[in-house]
């Protein structure tokens, strides 16, 4: 997934809106990169859902705010990224930090026992 991906992928997301977090990927050319190589997601998309979207926990954008919640590795490769873009938009301690990223990977992981015992 690379650039030419990413104005797609926010059209598909936002629609009307992409333009406003595209926006934020041109004043911030680090919010323009990838949250993971993994997929099209990128900075901006983070600091948009929590500006503009009330979105205060990390499993808000995990699951709600983006489509990394419904990737294969439930956006796991992303959390840290993800997090630490939210820790700047809302004024996370450390500690608060470290427990939104533990408790997504916890819920990712009983949701997967979940499935598996189905």
């Amino acid at each position: 997934t690379g650039a030419e991906g990413v104005l797609p992928h926010l059209y598909d997301l936002y629609g009307s809106r992409a333009p406003a977090v595209a926006r934020l990927a041109t004043k911030d050319s680090a919010l323009a990169r990838p949250l993971a190589a993994a997929y099209p997601d990128i900075g901006a998309q983070v600091v948009f859902s929590a500006r503009f979207e009330h979105s205060l926990r990390l499993s808000d954008f995990m699951r709600r705010r983006s489509l990394l919640g419904a990737t294969a590795d439930r956006g796991l490769q992303a959390v840290e990224a993800v997090a630490a873009l939210m820790a700047t938009e809302h004024g996370w301690a450390a500690s608060r930090t470290s427990e939104e990223v533990d408790r997504y990977r916890r819920e990712v992981a009983a949701s997967r026992a979940f499935r598996d015992e189905r």
